[in-house]
């Protein structure tokens, strides 16, 4: 019984540590997780938790994207820049494809990099006993050296 008692203490202590060194592993290469408080209709509190990656001077959203080609020359070249997307989620939470550009940058590249994430957003589908309809927004993403 004290065994098995010893055991559960140790799997406890061994994944409370685990959790410790990931965290600091996280901070010290730069990412973070960031919870996102919105309020629904309802006055109900929805908390996203956002990944910020900080990399070559930037900070950005990881939005399940692969690796970024434009990073790189956008870092080389000092490109800063905002962008505004105008989007459409559709009742079972994916973007629709009428994604349009309400303010652009003068790189083609940045608002091509905004443009690909905000089409990537996967949003929470409305729940099935509320009428199926369409809800718009607008995310503003600053592209800015440190």
């Amino acid at each position: 019984m004290i065994r098995r008692l010893l055991i559960a203490v140790g799997i406890v202590l061994a994944l409370g540590a685990t959790f410790l060194i990931s965290i600091i592993v996280a901070s010290e290469t730069g990412a973070e997780v960031v919870t996102v408080e919105t309020e629904e209709p309802d006055g109900s509190v929805r908390e996203t938790r956002l990944w910020i990656v900080d990399e070559a001077n930037f900070a950005w959203l990881r939005a399940g994207m692969g690796p970024v080609p434009w990073l790189e020359q956008a870092t080389a070249k000092g490109w800063e820049g905002i962008v505004a997307v105008h989007f459409t989620v559709l009742a079972d939470g994916r973007v629709k494809d009428n994604v349009y550009f309400d303010q652009t940058s003068v790189h083609r590249d940045l608002n091509q990099a905004a443009m690909a994430a905000i089409k990537q957003f996967r949003f929470a589908p409305l729940p099935s006993d509320q009428a199926a309809i369409e809800q718009w927004g607008v995310i503003t993403i600053v592209f800015r050296l440190n």
